[in-house]
């Protein structure tokens, strides 16, 4: 009598999760003719490499969405990035004081993201991100910092690693910090101050 009752719960715990994955009753499949009864070590089979099958599915459509990213440029990826529209002041101080800098090295830029600290009153600060058609690398980061310094600026601050680097520079109470990291790719930060 023990068995009959484990077992019975067994089958009805085995059919409420078949009808919450695959929304069938398997308790209305026995008994239809040319289809064979059900029992729990074949359901769960079946249960089984269904799942294997949905897993093989998405590890595919995971392996194929990664090739198709690896075989983008930079400047595919540059193509695609989303860029943040810059309105009033802040918009001036990134095309008067760093976008034409920055445009003379690599051409393009889009601001990612920024945010602002401050009021220019009482000094302030501003952060960009932002993206650059090829990968930043120790040379057009050298050429970047040399544009800055042709206008004026004097370094203040540098600090260099393998595959990283961050200069602050800075003139008539204006700063400018620039750095990238390799992890970084196509990204340079920027930080706009004024005292």
């Amino acid at each position: 009598m023990y068995y009959s009752i484990n077992r019975w719960r067994q089958e009805r715990l085995i059919r409420q999760a078949y009808k919450q994955i695959y929304g069938v009753d398997v308790g209305k499949i026995g008994g239809i003719p040319g289809v064979p009864d059900i029992v729990p070590g074949k359901m769960m089979e079946e249960i089984l490499k269904e799942e294997a099958k949905q897993q093989a599915k998405e590890e595919a459509r995971q392996k194929k969405e990664e090739a198709i990213e690896a075989a983008k440029t930079p400047r595919d990826k540059f193509n695609e990035a989303k860029e943040s529209v810059l309105k009033g002041e802040i918009a001036a101080i990134f095309d008067n004081k760093i976008k034409s800098a920055m445009e003379r090295v690599f051409g393009k830029t889009k601001v990612s993201e920024y945010f602002r600290l401050g009021d220019s009153g009482e000094g302030m600060m501003i952060n960009f991100e932002v993206m650059v058609p090829q990968i930043v690398s120790d040379g057009n980061f050298d050429k970047l910092v040399e544009e800055f310094t042709n206008r004026g600026y004097k370094i203040v601050w540098d600090v260099r690693e393998a595959g990283s680097a961050g200069v602050t520079m800075g003139k008539n109470g204006e700063g400018i910090q620039i750095g990238y990291s390799e992890e970084g790719g196509q990204k340079i930060s920027v930080s706009y101050t004024k005292e």
